[in-house]
């Protein structure tokens, strides 16, 4: 069930984390993220360019925690 109330995402630019794993074209990084609960989750960022050809110079970013086949789900809300 989607709850709104864990939807929210807050960025604060005053505060960033160092790259655990970047790549050399800066299309993915990974970066250590600290939780409400004291725990650190690691998070996947990639940028990729949009697919539509319509659409030069747009990119889609996406960010997560990452699974076990080096990608991430985007789609999910985690409580």
């Amino acid at each position: 069930m989607y709850n709104k109330e864990y939807a929210m995402v807050t960025i604060n630019f005053e505060e960033t984390f160092d790259p655990v794993s970047i790549e050399n074209d800066f299309s993915q990084m990974i970066f250590n993220s600290p939780q409400v609960d004291g725990t650190i989750k690691q998070i996947l960022v990639k940028i990729d360019p949009h697919p539509d050809l319509y659409l030069p110079n747009v990119f889609n970013l996406g960010f997560g925690p990452p699974d076990e086949t080096g990608n991430f789900h985007d789609d999910m809300i985690y409580a």
